[in-house]
């Protein structure tokens, strides 16, 4: 549509010039009865390019694009529709080369540069997308199909030798079921010069990992959705591995899914999946939505523009810094719009989820950007010159120094309260004369050969046992062996003999209350639904109890809650935590 409006507007410019160069091309436009059509034909063929994984989803898109062009069929005069087999196409956006550097320029039969080759199948394209003759195009196609699958083989073999170097164990066959896509052989006009001008994208938001229901509902139609719980439908997959085919197939379908985690953490082709905070490596779970972010980025030319929608962990979680630092960092970030899906705009995800429109330019560094926060419906678009606000990435990066997270500014009176409390220093800047630290204690699957559900031991708190100022909000399900735990932590452990400050890690900032902390009593230890202080560290105590009460009542604060709702979208982490401001004080205060 957008497009189209353009083309209509220098249709309009084009009328009233009247230059030996431009009457040429508008003699050559007015030839067509239907200059509506014309324009979508032109737009479908030389400005429209899409890629999927699902063969069936490109059919519908074709399909979707010549009823387009029908609609504006004038009566009594009909054009051929366009070849567009070259512009929408199976394959994996995310497996494959994107441009043909030397080491590829290697070709079967054939000893021309790449580049050359790609040129000439250029040429073909261009011709077969005009081709009204049948036959004629069908000929091209040949040809066309020849050469690419030529090339595809070069580049096909260049990625499976990848694979292997990097010890990834896979056949060829299963190799084959990736689909690799090498976009500058299949899309070679726009890597002839340097890439896409815009990307627009919806990318999936899944974790990649394998999973059991949606495998198995192609034996037992029972594990919809709906169809059974979480403990009958354990029994029907429990019985259908015990069908020998379907276990090997299961175990192939999960081999594949661990290979293809592999390939985008391993051969380098991704680098902006991870980066540090503290010293330590981040990265959080392989979401298919960060790596089509950096695709996205990869595919785009130089000072072209992406618009993308991603889950609101884009701008907040720690695991996704390495990617704001790209965007930002190495490119303009122009605009950032949130919405909550109160209202349904997405059907399928739950109505408290919240999701993002953003906005890039592969630039230089992002200056200042505009911003929404907890909009709820589309129509919110209309007016976003009223509702956004412009934020300063140089603030962004002094309010949180170390994960570069984004706070949920809702207006300009959210801005200067945050500036306010931020000229305390952060919680990690306390170092000084006392020091605190944060543990994930027992985690409640790994370490479950330490629980029973006996009353044997020390009791295991979670997250639901406490509420603000209280550790006894509910009963325990757990307790656990001290010699088995001992074991796992050593002798010189003894934080869970000692009071200790905890709170909830699994949190919302549209939850009642956001952050839930107490002291938890002495002798007892944590699942891993509680982040909890340390006490020691090298036989050291670093932490007193009066500093964690002091601690306790700060975390509790209504302010400090305000402050994390800007911060949070679903789970609060230490990295969270470790950059609130809060306030120095000294024993005699």
């Amino acid at each position: 549509k957008t497009l189209l409006e353009l083309y209509n507007k220098c249709w309009d410019i084009l009328t009233l010039t009247n230059s030996k160069l431009v009457s040429n091309e508008k003699a050559e436009i007015v030839k067509h009865k239907s200059l509506q059509y014309h324009f979508k034909k032109t737009i479908i063929t030389k400005n429209l390019y899409g890629v999927d994984i699902e063969g069936g989803a490109i059919e519908i898109c074709k399909l979707r694009l010549w009823l387009s062009l029908v609609s504006e069929i004038e009566k009594d005069y009909v054009e051929p529709l366009p070849n567009i087999d070259y512009n929408v196409m199976e394959g994996n956006s995310l497996i494959g080369f994107v441009e043909a550097k030397k080491e590829e320029q290697v070709t079967l039969g054939d000893t021309r540069k790449t580049s050359d080759i790609l040129r000439d199948i250029q040429k073909l394209k261009e011709e077969f997308a005009q081709e009204d003759d049948p036959m004629r195009a069908q000929e091209l196609k040949v040809k066309i199909d020849k050469f690419v699958e030529k090339e595809n083989e070069v580049l096909n073999e260049k990625l499976y030798s990848e694979f292997k170097l990097n010890k990834l164990d896979i056949g060829k066959v299963q190799f084959e079921k990736f689909k690799p896509f090498h976009w500058s052989l299949k899309f070679s006009d726009q890597f002839m010069k340097g890439g896409f001008d815009i990307i627009i994208g919806n990318p999936p938001w899944n974790i990649l990992k394998p999973i059991e229901k949606e495998f198995f509902l192609m034996f037992d139609s029972r594990l919809t959705k709906y169809g059974v719980d979480k403990k009958d439908a354990k029994k029907i997959m429990s019985q259908l591995l015990k069908d020998k085919k379907i276990e090997a197939e299961w175990i192939i379908r999960k081999k594949a899914i661990e290979i293809e985690g592999d390939y985008y953490t391993k051969l380098g082709k991704y680098k902006f999946q991870s980066d540090s905070i503290n010293g330590k490596t981040v990265s959080g779970d392989l979401n298919l939505y960060k790596l089509f972010v950096e695709r996205s980025n990869q595919l785009v030319r130089p000072y072209g523009y992406c618009g993308i929608l991603t889950p609101s962990g884009f701008y907040t979680d720690a695991g996704t810094k390495g990617l704001r630092k790209l965007l930002f960092e190495n490119g303009t970030v122009r605009e950032m719009y949130c919405f909550e899906n109160k209202h349904g705009i997405f059907d399928s995800i739950h109505r408290s989820f919240k999701f993002i429109i953003l906005l890039f330019q592969k630039n230089e560094k992002t200056d200042k950007f505009k911003a929404a926060f907890m909009l709820h419906d589309i129509k919110d678009l209309d007016r976003i010159d009223k509702v956004a606000i412009s934020i300063d990435w140089n603030l962004v990066k002094r309010l949180s120094p170390h994960s570069y997270s984004i706070i949920e500014f809702k207006n300009k009176k959210d801005l200067k309260i945050v500036q306010a409390m931020y000229r305390s220093p952060l919680l990690s800047d306390h170092h000084t004369t006392w020091k605190i630290s944060w543990n994930a204690e027992l985690h409640m699957t790994n370490d479950s050969d330490v629980f029973n559900t006996k009353n044997e031991g020390l009791v295991l708190y979670e997250g639901k046992m406490i509420e603000q100022y209280t550790n006894k909000f509910e009963q325990p399900r757990y307790w656990v062996n001290e010699n088995k735990a001992q074991k796992k932590f050593g002798k010189m452990y003894k934080d869970y003999n000692e009071y200790r400050l905890a709170f909830r890690a699994v949190a919302s900032s549209t939850n009642r209350r956001t952050m839930i902390a107490t002291i938890l009593p002495k002798n007892v230890f944590v699942g891993n639904s509680l982040i909890v202080s340390k006490v020691y560290e090298n036989g050291n105590r670093i932490i007193s109890n009066e500093r964690l009460l002091y601690l306790c009542g700060i975390f509790n604060s209504f302010i400090l809650d305000y402050l994390l709702r800007l911060k949070v979208t679903t789970n609060i982490n230490m990295f969270f935590i470790y950059e609130l401001p809060i306030p120095n004080i000294s024993e005699t205060d």
